[in-house]
Parts: structure tokens; C-alpha cells; sequence
């Protein structure tokens, strides 16, 4: 097994993880994909999260994103949800961005290739655990 992947397998990957790949063979007209990413991380290293095998590398995310902004129309999930409130069909290829947890690694490294490539995204911010009353440590 080869250590480093290309650009391509890498995007590739991604796109398997999140179910997309699945999305676009059995999807039907006026249905859209909601792509939901955890955090990113630095290309090299694992930074401060809790659990880093979560956090894509940015590198990844931004093939991801050029990808989707070359091939797809994203728009905003609250934009999926009017058409779906309203029973107004989809344009074909519609894909949403949203990043659970709200870690600051979406502003900080998501959010620069977002504006680059223009792209909408939802971001859930965790306030807390929902069985504790300590504040999660987020980074």
C-alpha cells in the first residue's frame, strides 16, 4: 500500500466517506446531497482535537471543494429547506455544505477555502454535552 495518495485519490476518498458517491448513483430527480464534515487539520500533524481521524486535512477539503464548485450547484441548507417547505424541486446536483460541533478549525481553515471557491456552508455549533455539564474542549 502506497504511504501518499494523489489529489485525485484523495478526493476521491472523501467523497466515498461522506456517502456522496452513493448520492449521485442513486439519486433522484430534485433531491439534493447535504455533505456534513466534522473539522479539518493542518496538512502535516494532528493538531489539538479530541479525536484527529475526524479532521480532513485541509489540502483534502479543498479538492473536495473545487470539485464540488467545478461539477455541482451548492447552496445553503436553508435554501434545501425552503425548496422542500414550498414543494419546489431541486436543480439536479444540488449539494449543501454543513460542519457539525462548530470547532474553530471551520472558521479558521474551512472558511478561507470556502470564499475561494464562493461556496455556502452551515455551520452547528456545540454549546455542550447533552449528559454532562462540562464545556467541550474545542479547537
Amino acid at each position: 500500500m502506497a504511504l501518499f495518495a494523489t489529489k485525485h485519490q484523495l478526493t476521491a476518498l472523501a467523497l466515498v466517506g461522506s456517502g456522496f458517491s452513493r448520492f449521485t448513483r442513486n439519486r433522484r430527480k430534485g433531491q439534493a446531497c447535504v455533505l456534513t464534515f466534522h473539522g479539518l487539520r493542518e496538512d502535516h500533524g494532528v493538531g489539538g482535537s479530541l479525536d484527529s481521524s475526524l479532521h480532513m486535512p485541509v489540502s483534502t477539503f479543498r479538492n473536495v471543494c473545487q470539485h464540488l464548485a467545478a461539477k455541482y450547484r451548492v447552496v445553503s441548507l436553508s435554501r434545501i429547506v425552503e425548496s422542500i417547505r414550498h414543494q419546489r424541486p431541486l436543480s439536479d446536483r444540488t449539494v449543501a455544505i454543513t460542519f457539525d460541533d462548530g470547532y474553530e478549525s471551520n472558521y479558521r481553515l474551512a472558511g478561507p477555502v470556502l470564499r475561494e471557491f464562493d461556496l455556502p456552508a452551515t455551520i452547528f455549533a456545540c454549546t455542550g454535552f447533552m449528559d454532562r455539564t462540562e464545556t467541550p474542549v474545542v479547537s
